[in-house]
């Protein structure tokens, strides 16, 4: 596959969202509105759990200004590709997950996650046609029935992580160490709970990324969540970094 056309954005039109929170969510607009500036593209969709129809809706109204701008300025950009649309991927409580998207080259799978106290929060397993190779997304979320069966036997899990060594260095959670860790590990994976994904899916690798590292800032190891990841006995474990390809 030529990776040129893969990675050309103008190509690009579905996008899986496993929850709704900013900092999964604030590229967006640029996700929707920058291509279009560029040249023509089809028009996206973006999935996800209930409430996306409504947030991609609100976004299309709040960013008309770039729209409209390239609509009456010197280019002669029509309005394909403009806008998007939010499916939802309706609440589900079964850990065996659905199909929610099927074309001549993947079928996608939502699994429900849990994600601090949230309602509706995914993972998805892409499985490519027609040879079978499977990527997991987890997105944020500490271990659950759902993502483990998202990540069964797959090729790649891609998976956020955070430390659990330095836990007292977080600045969110509580003030004493139980008490971050009850929160946090409500919200995120620990090493240990990374080991268990990894033993009961059966995955072939796994790549961390929204890594959350804190350290004594004398003492700042870029790499040492992925270490804590090793020293709990979790095998075939990467960290991602802007660029890599897998």
């Amino acid at each position: 596959m030529d990776l040129a056309t893969v990675f050309d954005l103008q190509n690009i039109k579905y996008m899986f969202l496993t929850h709704l929170h900013e900092d999964h969510t604030v590229g967006l607009p640029s996700f929707i509105s920058g291509p279009f500036k560029f040249g023509p593209g089809p028009d996206k969709k973006i999935y996800g759990p209930e409430g996306v129809d409504e947030m991609i809706a609100n976004i299309n109204a709040a960013w008309r200004l770039d729209r409209n701008e390239m609509f009456q300025g010197s280019t002669t950009q029509k309005a394909d590709g403009a806008t998007a649309i939010g499916v939802p991927v309706w609440p589900s409580t079964d850990p065996k997950g659905r199909l929610i998207y099927e074309d001549d080259n993947v079928t996608v799978e939502a699994f429900p996650t849990e994600h601090g106290f949230l309602h509706h929060t995914y993972a998805y397993r892409f499985t490519a046609k027609p040879d079978g190779r499977v990527i997991a997304f987890g997105g944020d979320g500490h271990y659950s029935e759902g993502l483990v069966n998202a990540a069964k036997d797959a090729d790649v899990l891609v998976i956020e992580s955070i430390t659990r060594k330095n836990i007292m260095f977080v600045v969110w959670g509580g003030d004493t160490e139980d008490e971050k860790v009850k929160i946090i590990g409500a919200y995120h994976m620990f090493p240990e709970d990374m080991k268990k994904v990894q033993d009961d899916s059966g995955v072939k690798q796994i790549v961390m990324t929204h890594v959350q590292n804190y350290n004594d800032p004398e003492h700042f190891d870029r790499l040492s969540v992925l270490k804590e990841m090793q020293d709990a006995g979790v095998t075939n474990i990467l960290m991602a970094e802007d660029g890599d390809i897998y």
